[in-house]
């Protein structure tokens, strides 16, 4: 993961882009894209990680897309890959691009914070 400051996207929407590779992924890997405010500790503005479109099993370099909105109060965009359960991902040709606000977001409106206790002997 990596982590930079949102002063070029504020009060923007943003396009997050890149190419994912998989191999024998036992349970599911994703892009990841989150953007914070200044808050000590930060509130989340807007995340998406692909858990509802997840790159499974074995697939050659593939473009994956993330869109979300930065707010005028955000501070940081914090983005990377992450592989649940066994299996590598490589990541390559990371890019960002301001978009119209016509173009959808893709989850930046859900809260990812489960609203009750779920999972509770994670065994998904």
């Amino acid at each position: 993961m990596q982590t930079c400051l949102a002063d070029d996207y504020r009060d923007k929407r943003v396009k997050m882009t890149a190419n994912i590779k998989s191999q024998d992924v036992s349970d599911w890997a994703g892009l990841w894209f989150r953007v914070d405010d200044s808050n000590q500790p930060p509130q989340v503005l807007s995340f998406d990680n692909m858990q509802d479109r997840p790159i499974k099993g074995s697939q050659d370099w593939t473009k994956c897309e993330i869109v979300l909105d930065v707010p005028a109060e955000s501070a940081t965009l914090n983005f990377g890959v992450l592989l649940s359960g066994t299996g590598k991902v490589w990541i390559d040709g990371i890019s960002f691009e301001i978009v119209d606000k016509m173009v959808p977001v893709t989850a930046g409106n859900k809260n990812y914070v489960n609203k009750k206790p779920t999972n509770l002997d994670f065994s998904k």
